[in-house]
């Protein structure tokens, strides 16, 4: 496990928590997703000691970091097909739909109207079961 904690070290050596990349947490979530749970826990305390409390690593973030990997290791474009919606918005993706099909399609909607995250996330509750048929992308007025 130190191996993985001077691997994730090394994928965040050199930048500040406001220009990190999501193929960062894409490089993290793959490596995280060796790990169980409970191994996490002791990942996250090992980087506690090195790094204090550095928001990227918090044990929430190290969480959805594995789920980011895990949940689109099937779709490694997913960073640059939608480069303008960041990593919080992928959470709140990741969060609400359970099926690939949706996170897709509100990755698109995103993508498409510019979405924050807070517009994202009422779209989702708004439409959650609603959405139209054959996930047609609709782009508001």
């Amino acid at each position: 496990m130190k191996k993985t904690v001077n691997y994730l070290k090394t994928i965040f050596s050199g930048m500040d928590e406001i220009e990190l990349e999501k193929s960062c947490f894409w490089e993290c979530g793959r490596e995280l997703s060796k790990y169980s749970i409970r191994e996490l826990n002791f990942i996250h305390e090992l980087l506690q000691e090195n790094y204090g409390n550095l928001v990227v690593f918090s044990l929430r973030n190290l969480r959805f970091m594995k789920l980011f990997y895990e949940k689109y290791k099937e779709y490694p474009s997913i960073i640059s097909d939608y480069p303008n919606v960041t990593w919080y918005m992928h959470i709140i993706i990741m969060k609400r739909c359970r099926i690939m099909e949706d996170c897709i399609y509100f990755l698109s909607l995103s993508q498409l109207n510019h979405y924050t995250s807070c517009q994202l996330e009422r779209t989702i509750i708004r439409l959650n079961g609603k959405k139209p048929k054959n996930h047609d992308i609709i782009k508001r007025e």
